[in-house]
Order: structure tokens, then C-alpha cells, then sequence
């Protein structure tokens, strides 16, 4: 996976980052992307929002636990 490893180096020369998380594949990657590279200085964000399913956000709080994400 060296395009990973590319995406993880790049992300670590920002001082930090807030990544925009629904639970899905691109977001997902981002986010754990972000957090390998920037610890407690990666924020994946998650709103809370009518348009999206009570199952999806419950979902994705529970991926985002799992990978060990810090979620808001």
C-alpha cells in the first residue's frame, strides 16, 4: 500500500486536521489516515443530521470507536 503510506506522509506535515466522517470507505480512510499520522491532532467529525439515518450515524460511531478515531 505505498499510495497509503504517501497519504499518511502528507498528512503529517499538517499541524493537524479535521477530517469529514460518515463511516463510509473515503472518509474512513482519511480519517484513520489522518489519525496514524497526526495522533490527538486529527478530529474526524461526525453531524448529527435528519438527513442522515439514525443506523448510519450509530454505525459510524462505532466504526469510528473501533478504529480508534477521535470523534466529535
Amino acid at each position: 500500500m505505498p499510495e497509503y503510506h504517501e497519504l499518511v506522509s502528507l498528512i503529517k506535515d499538517m499541524g493537524g486536521a479535521a477530517v469529514g466522517f460518515s463511516g463510509g470507505t473515503d472518509s474512513t480512510l482519511v480519517a484513520k489516515a489522518a489519525t496514524e499520522a497526526l495522533d490527538d491532532r486529527a478530529l474526524s467529525v461526525l453531524i448529527d443530521s435528519c438527513f442522515m439515518p439514525r443506523s448510519e450515524i450509530d454505525e459510524a460511531v462505532s466504526l469510528a470507536e473501533e478504529l480508534g478515531l477521535n470523534l466529535i
